[in-house]
């Protein structure tokens, strides 16, 4: 019972954390002058743009090679 209050406990910080970290990314995106102090634009193109083909890991392209299979 005691452990399970810590861990309620915990979470419920963690969630006060979080909470408080969005509502602050709310008002930083609101601030004209946040843009202009570090010239980033979150609402700006992004070079890294998910790739429709695939969403393998690796670099080839070559279906995995399976020992003992024949094809």
């Amino acid at each position: 019972m005691k452990q399970e209050k810590r861990v309620a406990e915990s979470l419920e910080r963690i969630r006060e954390v979080i909470v408080n970290q969005q509502a602050a990314l709310v008002e930083q995106a609101q601030d004209p002058r946040y843009k202009a102090m570090n010239g980033y634009d979150h609402e700006g193109s992004n070079s890294y743009h998910d790739d429709a083909k695939g969403g393998g890991g690796f670099a080839g392209s070559d279906p995995k090679k399976r020992r003992g299979v024949c094809t």
